[in-house]
């Protein structure tokens, strides 16, 4: 689901790739009051001008030695001073003071500030520096990035008053840390002990520096056992959690999760951790940085309250442990994660969730590969990992055994620049086009080891950055390599597409990949052809060439001779190669590691002759027919099939052979009977030297090839010849002289090329023809010619549709009074009247097509006259005006096809149409301005498919016979008239599934109960827009819920809910309200009451 996109946080590191000059992060440098570099006057605490001479001569005893580089500075000088020294700064000032810290060191015990950081200190710590017990503020206590040796002195302990930090890191500090630095209770920055060899635990007392605000920095330091469960008590500390890179074992503690104020980073990686990761590490929610739990041996499940850590901008680590159970839902609360995301090599089972599509701001990687899937049911990849749209270097889920179909919505990626790794999965469908976006990509594109299925998207040569690996290996890819592939002109090291399914020949193209020099892989595909002679290009390429076990065909090309800086491998063996090994290329062997040339190839025999002992003998002069087709035969047609020259049958057809058709065959003159070499994968033009078989009688077929180029004309000379296929190519043009083929008598078929030229008028020329005139599925322009109507003994087929050809239609057409089967001139630019003459084709039988052109005029009544079509007449999608002929219901046989819509036809719909009794699927008049009542004998038509009248101006009532057509299946449309009066009952009886649609009507009354045994219908109950009044039946209102949303349609537009008499008071009138019961008055004479029994009294005296 899309979310709005949240405020990323700025991204921090979360590791300082240097330490500072004081060995831990944001310290100060030491500030004057110091010996040292600070300023003379300064030098005490407290000095006055009375005491500058004493200041100056202990500046002098100071500095003297210092100014030497290497020099120690002179403690000894200092306490026969007797300057009362508090600060001693040399720490972060650029110089190097070589040596080891003098004992005496201790007898300064009014220092307050000592800053020996980074000045090349040598030797032990001495353990006198626990004298100096009034370190309290300040830089105090910085002796780090030097190289002191040993233990740290116990006696530091005694720096108790210490208020601000505390380090020794970066040094080569060794042992056991001493339990006593738990004293330094007052520590209110930090505690770093980093970069140093101690090889004992941590201490637990380091739990009492409860005072500490900043950080606690132990990396890299050797530390072992486990961590303390007091370090929990340092909930002050808002800063730096650091215990990286040592040798901490057993579980984190769980009190932990007590520095809630931990703002910055947590950081235990690269340890040997163990067990769960405790819940309570959710708990610190006010971490910004990051957190790294990664390289460590974590197991059982990740805990979901990490999740409550929104507030991380950097990264998220978890990778390198054996994690279980499913990823967290929760994790897609990170959505101020911007650095990176990394969950590699653990063993989470389940779903990757879809909520990490929320993690929008990542802008760095997205890392969750070798994290294993082991549960029952498949995972797939969401498609919400589409919506990380700001990844810039690594999209990485690859070992994960995912599967279902790769998201096209990764192709939303385009900031990804680096790697784009997918692969070790059990992704299978096609390979979405959409991955042709990432056009940034430049270093990995690996989608190898899956099963993805299909072509291979020619989008992918949009990834024109490329330059290291793209991998697609060891799937099952089809199809042919797309030329697009050429387009990777910045490929650098490896091209690998071996072992899938790929077929077809090698793009020339692909030799434009010149800058490749690793390698170009292949092999165990199903690609056939010859090698191109442009992958001598490839003058770069070092380490691998890799075309063994295809199908590949043809010589060796002597160019690949200039492979000079080839030394790996090459391997072109099984194959079908042949002809002698070229000398440029076998020069090559001797520098090769691996040389896979002659093995399972026809190497060193004549190139192209088909091996098999059912075929002639190389240069056989004597067979006389050769039949193979369907034999599964592979590779070109060998030239050497033109010394055959007694053959006189030839047939090669249905089989897998490619490359161009040998000119030599033209040497076949004696071949009279069947030439049929279609459905292989020949190539280039027909040559012309086919024109030499005037012998030939039968038919010539090349149909269903990849020929191309124009039509040679020399075919005009074989006049004998009965049939010419050449249907299925890419020819494009139809030269004049095929009209000269006087004997053609079965078909001529030119439909499915790329003919752009005008119908010769030639061809008018064919008068024996009596099967099929097939030029359909070309772009040929022009006229129609009206030579056409010379082929008088024309009969079953003449097609010409689906081309550009203009005009009006020849009346010399009429002329094919012999037609019966097919007559088809649609979706043309046909224009002009219908001609008349076309109802002479009375003997046709089967199609008639005219529709989608520009006829206009009338329909002729003469097309009445096809009475005998059986199966279609369609002339919809024109501009033809006028009434409908009667006539044309005397096509009493047509079963299929009865189709006028999309006209402008106008006036009465015949009621003669209800002869139509065979017509039983699409009876269509649709989008006219037919003006009439709907003819009741429309009722007698048994259509099962549709009866679609709508968008006329139709008027009246729906006839109750409509439904007696029960066996309506699709629709029954007639909507946007101007029908009036009820829904007929009878409509409930039809056996509706699609549509019924009345809608923008004036349909009035209720809507019938009947209509509700409609419970078949899935799709298209439309009423609205009417006048329907009263309560919708339940019968109908249960229609709904079978059918789609915004399928049932019927309030909009009508006044259900309202009865009738009240909305169309004119039409329906209401019953009087019963008049009320007049009740009898009853009075009796004065004197007198009415008594109980309805008697009247006298009344008593005194009443």
């Amino acid at each position: 689901m899309l979310q709005k996109k949240p405020t990323c946080g700025r991204a921090r590191s979360l590791h300082v790739a240097k330490t500072d000059t004081h060995g831990m992060p944001g310290i100060p440098n030491g500030g004057t009051n110091a010996v040292g570099i600070g300023t003379a006057a300064s030098m005490m605490k407290g000095s006055t001008n009375a005491m500058l001479p004493l200041a100056l001569a202990l500046l002098a005893a100071c500095m003297a030695p210092c100014a030497d580089a290497g020099a120690a500075f002179n403690v000894t000088r200092l306490i026969a001073s007797q300057a009362k020294v508090t600060n001693i700064t040399y720490g972060n000032s650029g110089e190097s003071y070589a040596g080891s810290l003098p004992t005496e060191i201790g007898m300064l015990t009014d220092v307050k500030v000592v800053n020996l950081n980074e000045i090349a200190l040598t030797g032990t710590l001495p353990t006198q520096l626990g004298s100096i017990t009034k370190l309290s503020y300040g830089n105090g206590g910085c002796l780090g990035a030097n190289a002191l040796t040993g233990t740290i002195p116990t006696q530091l302990g005694r720096w108790s008053d210490y208020e601000h930090y505390f380090t020794v890191t970066a040094n080569q500090l060794t042992g056991t840390m001493p339990t006593e630095l738990g004293q330094l209770s007052k520590l209110t920055y930090g505690f770093g002990a980093s970069s140093n060899q101690f090889s004992s635990a941590l201490p637990t007392e380091l739990g009492n520096l409860v005072q500490m605000t900043d950080g606690l920095w132990q990396i890299e330091s050797g530390f072992t056992s486990t961590v303390p469960s007091e370090i929990g008590r340092l909930v002050n500390m808002n800063s730096n959690f650091w215990l990286y890179s040592n040798q901490f074992t057993g579980a984190l503690p769980s009190e932990l999760g007590n520095i809630v104020s931990m703002v910055t980073s947590f950081s235990v990686n690269n340890n040997a951790f163990s067990k769960a990761i405790p819940t309570q590490v959710g708990r610190l929610i006010s971490i910004e940085s990051g957190v790294r739990l990664d390289q460590n041996s974590f197991s059982q499940a990740i805990p979901t309250q990490l999740g409550n850590m929104v507030d991380i901008t950097s990264v998220l680590y978890l990778k390198d442990n054996s994690f279980t159970s499913s990823m967290p839902t929760e994790f897609g609360r990170f959505s101020k994660l911007e650095s990176g995301i990394s969950w590699t090599l653990n063993s989470i089972t389940g779903n990757l969730p879809s909520q990490l599509g929320m993690l929008t701001c990542v802008t760095e990687s997205f890392n969750v590969h070798t994290s294993y899937v082991k549960g029952e049911n498949s995972s797939t990849l969401p498609t919400e990992i589409g919506q990380l749209t700001g990844i810039a270097s690594r999209l990485q889920i690859y070992g994960r055994h995912l599967t279902g179909p790769i998201p096209s919505e990764l192709g939303r990626l385009t900031a990804l620049g680096t790697y784009f790794s997918l692969y070790g999965n059990s992704f299978s469908g096609t390979l979405p086009s959409e991955l042709g976006n990432l056009a940034t990509m430049s270093s990995y594109f690996n989608l190898y080891g899956n099963t993805i299925n299909g072509p291979l998207p020619s989008e992918l040569g949009q990834l024109s950055n490329m330059y290291k690996y793209l991998y697609l290996y060891s799937n099952n890819l089809s199809g042919t390599l797309p030329t697009e592939i050429g387009n990777l002109v910045s490929m650098v090291s490896q091209l690998n597409l071996g072992y899938n399914s790929l077929s077809g020949v090698i793009p020339t193209e692909l030799g434009d990949v010149v800058t490749l020099k690793a390698g170009l892989k292949l092999e165990n595909n199903k690609l056939s052809g010859s090698i191109p002679t442009e992958l001598g290009k490839f003058t770069k390429l070092a380490k691998y060439l890799k075309l063994q076990s295809n199908s590949l065909s043809s010589a060796l090309p002597s160019e690949l001779g200039n492979l000079a800086s080839l030394n790996t491998f090459f391997g072109v063996n099984s194959n079908q190669l042949c002809s002698d090994v070229p000398t440029e290329l076998a020069a090559l062997s001797s520098s090769m590691t691996d040389w896979l040339v002659t093995t399972e190839n026809s190497l060193g025999t004549v190139c192209g002759w088909i091996e098999d002992s059912r075929f002639p003998a190389a240069g056989s002069t004597t067979a006389t027919a050769l039949d193979y087709h369907g034999d599964n035969i592979y590779g070109t047609l060998p030239t050497q099939f033109g010394l055959l020259t007694d053959i006189t049958s030839f047939s090669i057809w249905d089989n897998y052979l490619s490359g161009p058709i040998p000119t030599e065959l033209g040497n076949l003159v004696e071949s009279e009977e069947d030439f049929w070499m279609s459905r292989n994968s020949f190539t280039g033009q027909l040559p012309t030297q086919l024109g030499k078989l005037v012998a030939m009688s039968s038919s010539i077929s090349v149909r269903d090839n990849d020929l191309s180029g124009t039509l040679p004309s020399q075919l005009g000379r074989l006049q004998l010849a009965a049939g010419l296929y050449l249907y299925g190519n890419k020819f494009t043009a139809v030269p004049t002289e095929l009209g000269y083929m006087s004997e053609m008598q079965s078909e001529f078929s030119l439909y499915s090329n790329l003919l752009s030229s005008t119908v010769p008028t030639q061809l008018g020329n064919l008068v024996k023809m009596t099967s099929a005139l097939r030029l359909s599925w070309n772009p040929m322009s022009g006229s129609v010619p009206s030579e056409l109507g010379q082929l008088t003994d024309f009969r079953f087929t003449f097609r010409l549709d689906e081309t550009s050809a203009s005009g009006s239609m020849p009346t010399q057409l009429g002329q094919l009074v012999q037609m019966s089967s097919y007559f088809l001139f649609s979706k043309n630019s046909l224009s002009a009247a219908i001609p008349t003459q076309l109802g002479q084709l009375s003997q046709m039988s089967s199609y008639f097509y005219l529709y989608s052109n520009s006829f206009s005029g009338a329909v002729p009544t003469q097309l009445g006259q096809l009475g005998q079509l059986s199966y279609g007449f369609c002339v919809y999608d024109n501009k033809i005006g006028g009434t409908i002929p009667t006539e044309l219901a005397q096509m009493t046989g047509i079963q299929q096809y009865f189709d006028l819509m999309q006209n402008s036809l106008t006036g009465p719909i015949p009621t003669e149409f209800g002869n139509l009794a065979a017509l039983n699927s699409y009876f269509r008049l649709q989008h006219n301005s037919l003006d009439s009542t709907v003819p009741t004998e429309l009722g007698n038509i048994p259509l099962y498919i549709d009866q679609t009248l709508n968008n006329n101006r139709l008027t009246g009532t729906v006839p109750t016979e409509i439904g007696q057509s029960g066996m309506i299946k699709q629709g029954v449309y007639f909507n946007s008239n101007s029908l009036t009066g009820t829904l007929p009952t009878q409509l409930g009886n039809v056996n509706l599934y699609n549509n019924m649609k009345f809608h923008s009507n004036k349909l009035s009354g209720a809507i019938p109960t009947q209509l509700g045994n409609l419970v078949r219908l899935a799709t298209g109950f439309n009423l609205t827009m009417n006048k329907l009044c009263s309560d919708v039946p339940t019968e109908v209102e249960a229609l709904s819920s079978g059918l789609a949303t915004g399928e049932f349609l019927i309030n909009e537009g009508n006044d259900l809910g309202t009865d009738c008499c009240d909305s169309l008071p004119d039409v329906y009138t209401c019953s009087p309200s019963p008049a009320p019961t007049v009740m009898p008055t009853y009075w009796c004479d004065d004197g007198a009451y009415m008594a109980s029994d309805g008697t009247c009294t006298t009344c008593a005296i005194g009443r």
